[in-house]
């Protein structure tokens, strides 16, 4: 599927995609908006992205739920490893 505002970033092992000119995944933007619980018109402007990127966002992140789901888990344990370490310092 061809998207307007999201491409493919290079990276070791994250497969999610990320806004274009942007150094933001899907998985974090979409996270954001439900923790503020913003509006795909208020995530937008708070991201100073259109509103139509907003909603490619949300359903891209339908669309890969479970990829998401993953990368976010994988990031989690490794901020946990990263704290482990430097509390062993």
């Amino acid at each position: 599927m061809n998207y307007l505002f999201l491409v493919r970033r290079p990276h070791p092992w994250r497969r999610q995609l990320s806004f274009k000119g942007r150094r933001l995944t899907v998985g974090q933007f979409l996270g954001r908006m439900r923790t503020e619980r913003w509006s795909p018109q208020k995530a937008a402007a708070e991201f100073e992205l259109p509103v139509e990127a907003a909603f490619e966002a949300i359903s891209y992140g339908e669309r890969f739920r479970t990829l998401i789901a993953a990368e976010d888990a994988e990031d989690a344990r490794a901020a946990k490893g990263l704290m482990h370490a430097a509390a062993a310092r």
